[in-house]
């Protein structure tokens, strides 16, 4: 077979070569017609033949500028990798709207403020009441009852609240921790 640039051609397109030592037997075997011919065509051959007619098209020229990390780098690299992972924790709470599951303090948080809104509609009626001069001492220690009731309500309330914000912190803190080691 004649190694002219049409044969040489379709040789090297089709990569039909069982190893890399035939793509450099038959390219030293070329006239330098044939081999200047395929070299500024040699963008159309696969990147295994490209790489042994020329490779420099294939090096990667890089720079390297050389430094002693001192522990003040360190320091700031590491508190610059840990604001971008709290960036994307943060991203990640937003996207996907984390919520603690619910358990009893939430269930009895309910309940104190349903509690609290019937004390104050019952202190209303009461107040709204008609009562009789002799008995109004009564209905304002009945009163007075509600009132300490309803302010007693409202502190456990206000305890269960913080209660549950603790929880809260808690468990995004844990699934922080979980997301982070990911």
């Amino acid at each position: 077979m004649e190694l002219n640039k049409g044969n040489v051609d379709i040789l090297l397109m089709r990569n039909w070569f069982v190893d890399d030592n035939d793509i450099l037997d038959l390219l030293d075997w070329l006239d330098q017609d044939v081999y200047d011919y395929i070299y500024q065509n040699r963008s159309k051959y696969s990147s295994k033949v490209r790489y042994y007619i020329e490779p420099s098209d294939f090096k990667i020229l890089t720079k390297f500028k050389l430094k002693e990390l001192t522990d003040f780098d360190l320091f700031k690299e590491e508190k610059e990798r840990n604001e971008q992972k709290e960036k994307l924790w943060q991203k990640y709470v937003s996207e996907n709207n984390i919520i603690r599951p619910p358990n009893e303090k939430d269930f009895n948080h309910e309940l104190k403020q349903k509690e609290i809104i019937l004390k104050q509609t019952e202190l209303q009626k009461v107040k709204s009441d008609y009562c009789n001069p002799r008995n109004r001492e009564k209905r304002d220690k009945e009163i007075e009852k509600i009132e300490d009731k309803i302010i007693d309500l409202k502190n456990e309330l206000k305890y269960l609240y913080s209660e549950i914000k603790v929880e809260d912190e808690t468990y995004l803190k844990s699934l922080k921790n979980k997301w982070l080691t990911q």
